[in-house]
């Protein structure tokens, strides 16, 4: 079984007055368990939105996307959104390019959100928080506001809200993509760090040469495919 397997995914976004733009030709790809794939190409070429479907924040028009998840392929677009949320919540890992954290929470409550959302008492939240920002590298900012952070330690605690579920898959879209090459090239060797200690899946879009070498594998996209 594998952690991701994406069968023949078509998707077109169209705007009024205008043509679809077709920007998902008929992707097949398979991801083992434990993997760390890099997905890389030009602008444009449909990686972004091959990721997002993936992770279940978008929906193909056509082809299917099932996950490896406790022992089980999961398709869900079959599943009712609640259903799905719930797999996202415990199951996914998603780190964008802009950190994306809530302005008006604190780093560690930022980090807590997952799971308070899941269910965790506040104390035990708590406590898992302060646990995965100390192993981020950003403890001691942990009641500071997102504001009050640069960016480098902005994307470590999206990275820490991303993983405080430990999840089956770690997605990250252009994860070092806002970054200066300092804090870049930190990211990308936590990022490698956090796969390798546990094992998860992780899918990554990217133009950095430096995370891309990384990875296990590297899969190219051009023009809404995959090429050799």
């Amino acid at each position: 079984m594998h952690a991701v397997k994406v069968v023949d995914v078509h998707k077109s976004y169209a705007r009024v007055g205008q043509s679809p733009t077709h920007v998902l030709r008929g992707v097949s790809c398979s991801i083992d368990h434990g993997e760390f794939v890099a997905l890389v190409g030009p602008s444009g070429a449909g990686k972004s939105t091959l990721l997002h479907v993936m992770a279940t924040l978008d929906v193909a028009d056509r082809g299917t996307v099932t996950l490896g998840i406790d022992g089980a392929e999961i398709d869900t677009a079959r599943m009712r959104p609640a259903d799905v949320s719930r797999i996202r919540n415990r199951h996914i890992g998603v780190v964008f390019q802009f950190h994306h954290l809530l302005p008006e929470f604190t780093a560690i409550e930022n980090v807590m959100m997952p799971l308070l959302i899941g269910g965790v008492d506040q104390a035990e939240a708590r406590h898992r928080a302060q646990a995965v920002l100390d192993r981020v590298g950003v403890r001691a900012r942990a009641d500071h506001a997102p504001a009050e952070l640069s960016g480098g330690e902005q994307q470590r605690v999206a990275i820490a809200r991303a993983v405080i579920q430990r999840p089956t898959i770690l997605f990250a879209d252009e994860p070092t993509g806002n970054l200066d090459s300092v804090n870049a090239a930190e990211v990308v060797d936590l990022l490698s760090e956090l796969q390798q200690d546990d094992g998860m899946t992780c899918i990554v879009v990217t133009h950095s040469v430096d995370l891309a070498a990384k990875a296990h594998r590297v899969l190219h996209m051009r023009d809404g495919i995959l090429v050799d």
